[in-house]
């Protein structure tokens, strides 16, 4: 790409058309996730742990705990994600509203042997089957997920 800046939705875009994917069917079902989402909220709350954050705006200095996922649109209509331009100049399907958000997150997983539950005294909560590599053209790479199931 001549080293020019390339977004996530430019490939988004690529994969819709390449699927034949209407902007209505990926309005609909950016709300149906949106809808899931904040439906299962109490169900993961035991898997987010909280973080204090501290804020300086023009209000002065505060200190907020985030304990949920932001970037869960739970006041949205399809009437509002139809209303929605897109997101980048140049894209006709994908919108702020049928595609995740620019956002950061993070995560941990503790991964460890008999013997170390067993010396620590932990309950496993899930058990480690198998993992997969894979390599995908980078303008796709939201595709990655595909061939490494």
């Amino acid at each position: 790409m001549n080293g020019e800046w390339f977004s996530q939705a430019y490939g988004a875009e690529i994969i819709a058309k390449k699927y034949d994917l209407k902007r209505q069917e990926l309005d609909e079902f950016g709300l149906r996730s949106h809808k899931l989402a904040y439906n299962s909220r109490e169900h993961f709350k035991k898997e987010i742990v909280p973080v204090s954050v501290e804020t300086n705006n023009t209000e002065g200095k505060s200190k907020v705990i985030v304990d949920f996922d932001e970037g869960v649109r739970q006041n949205t209509s399809m009437e509002k994600m139809q209303s929605l331009p897109p997101a980048f100049k140049g894209l006709e399907l994908i919108t702020a509203g049928n595609s995740s958000q620019i956002s950061d997150g993070s995560s941990a997983v503790l991964i460890a042997s008999e013997v170390a539950l067993d010396k620590y005294n932990l309950k496993p909560r899930a058990k480690f089957l198998s993992f997969s590599v894979v390599g995908v053209d980078p303008i796709t790479m939201l595709t990655g997920p595909i061939p490494a199931t």
